[in-house]
């Protein structure tokens, strides 16, 4: 009853519901513990009743916190709070019944439609990058990987702390241009934003070129990685510091090259092509897959992602 005015969609009748919940704890022996009650709203009887625990998805854990909240002011003791994690599909995205019902996955998961996947750029290098690394770690899913120009939010030439903000705004942003996906309205249910960018290491004080990738979807979820660091020599990062050029304004004159960051990269020009910029985006999207494999692990009963603390 009151899921059906909460969804977009309606969802199955409460009795259909019901049915199917009882032939559950049947099954598993519970049915002489079991009492079984509609919700009118969002509370239900766990505001003023005697309770122990509340059993709640990741996504409605803040329902969970604001009931202990009303309890707390009427002088009752906080319910234990058992948070359900996520049951991942083939496509490392939530099982849910509304995913079920757009056509895109089946109950148990499996992908029926391809995959969208929004890169925050045009990049040839980074979207090349997404699609070897989507495609190798979710075998078995068709895959659409789409480049899209959108706005990062920070300078050309980013250090430190910018260059994940300005991965983030990518992700985000590319995510964005698409409506929630069905099975007859295919979008992007991933952003993907790659940033490389300055970082000075305070140990050898030497400037690292670092690239920083976020991976968010439609849940809100968001999992972060960054790639191996090079130092660059001090007749790039010179006229780079002092004179506000980028790293890829300075290596023109060195390397002759005028869109290197679309080709070989930095990288590859000081390596003499031993080394090139698309191993190091792809090892940046690797790691920002990493959170997503064991998600319930990196993820606050919030649905947000851990975010450990400073040290010192």
């Amino acid at each position: 009853r009151f899921a059906n005015k909460k969804r977009e969609r309606t969802v199955a009748p409460y009795a259909d519901r019901e049915a199917a919940v009882r032939r559950f704890v049947e099954k598993m022996g519970w049915s002489d513990r079991l009492r079984m009650r509609p919700l009118e709203d969002a509370y239900g009887p766990s505001v003023s009743g005697d309770y122990d625990a509340i059993v709640t998805s990741v996504e409605t854990t803040h329902t969970a916190a604001e009931i202990n909240r009303v309890r707390k002011e009427k002088g009752l003791s906080p319910l234990r709070v058992e948070v359900v994690p996520f049951v991942l599909g083939q496509d490392l995205l939530p099982v849910n019944a509304t995913r079920v019902r757009r056509g895109l996955i089946d109950r148990d998961g499996r992908r029926l439609v391809p995959l969208v996947v929004r890169v925050g750029s045009q990049n040839p290098v980074k979207v090349a990058a997404v699609e070897s690394v989507f495609g190798e770690w979710l075998p078995g899913v068709a895959l659409e990987v789409r480049a899209t120009d959108v706005e990062s939010g920070i300078t050309e030439q980013p250090y430190g702390v910018d260059t994940v903000q300005g991965a983030e705004g990518r992700a985000r942003n590319a995510l964005a241009v698409d409506e929630a996906p069905s099975a007859d309205r295919p979008g992007a249910e991933y952003g993907v934003g790659i940033e490389a960018g300055l970082f000075e290491d305070i140990a050898t004080t030497l400037w690292m070129d670092v690239q920083h990738c976020v991976i968010v979807d439609r849940t809100g979820y968001e999992s972060h990685g960054h790639g191996p660091g090079f130092c660059y020599p001090r007749a790039i990062m010179e006229p780079v510091l002092a004179g506000g050029q980028t790293v890829e304004e300075a290596l023109v004159p060195l390397s002759g090259e005028a869109r290197i960051g679309r080709t070989q990269g930095a990288i590859g020009w000081l390596t003499e092509g031993r080394w090139d910029r698309g191993r190091l985006t792809r090892a940046a999207v690797e790691a920002a897959m990493v959170p997503r494999i064991r998600r319930d692990l990196y993820e606050l009963p919030d649905g947000t992602t851990t975010r450990q603390p400073r040290v010192g």
